[in-house]
């Protein structure tokens, strides 16, 4: 798995790769967003 970084919004959280630039995933909540973000990891790196 890559390193990640979890931005924080009033309403939304967004989840980012950081060795992969555009690699990310809003949620409502910061695990919700983490495992989203996850979830696209098989598909990403193929």
């Amino acid at each position: 798995m890559t390193r990640i970084y979890v931005e924080k919004g009033i309403k939304k959280i967004v989840a980012c790769s950081l060795e992969w630039p555009g690699w990310a995933r809003i949620g409502t909540t910061e695990d919700n967003a983490v495992a989203t973000l996850t979830s696209f990891h098989p598909r990403a790196t193929s």
